[in-house]
This record gives structure tokens, sequence and C-alpha cells, in this order.
């Protein structure tokens, strides 16, 4: 959708909008780990980073099974997709 942010988050328990498309609700530490992503801006975290800024060990599972529940999220969840790499929310579109 021309003009829609790409994400809107919300507050935890509503519904986020991805690319203007409203998402189900996430669980908390999946909003922990989106709304530290978006914190991080364009440079991203790397996987201690993510886990220690979200509060969340484990912190790619939650976003793996995001993508899978929901694939419109992997339009702008970036995994780094190779070793020490950063994990990032791409708002550009």
């Amino acid at each position: 959708m021309t003009g829609a942010p790409a994400l809107v988050l919300g507050e935890f328990g509503e519904k986020a909008m991805v690319h203007g498309r409203p998402c189900q609700p996430v669980t908390l530490a999946t909003h922990d780990i989106l709304k530290a992503l978006l914190e991080a801006g364009p440079d991203g975290l790397n996987k201690d980073e993510l886990d220690a800024h979200s509060g969340h060990p484990n912190a790619r599972q939650y976003l793996r099974r995001l993508l899978d529940r929901e694939p419109v999220w992997a339009s702008i969840v970036k995994l780094p997709g190779r070793p020490w790499g950063r994990y990032r929310i791409e708002l550009a579109t």
C-alpha cells in the first residue's frame, strides 16, 4: 500500500500494521524483540545484542516462528543469512 508506513508496532496486545496490513497480535517476547530491533535502527543487532536488548534469550527463534506464522513479516524483518550477521527491521520500501 502506497504511503503506509512499513511498520506500526503499537503497544503490546495491539495488532501491528505491516505495510498497512493488520497482523495478529504478537506474544510479549516477540513484541519486545521487534521493539529492540526498531530501536536499533538500520544497523540492527547481532544475536547476542538482540537477546540482551530484548530481554529474551533465543530471540531469533521467536523471529523465525513469527516469519513462519505470518509471512508478511518477512518483508521487513531481515535475518542475517550468515554467521555473525545482524538482525534488523527494514523500514525503507
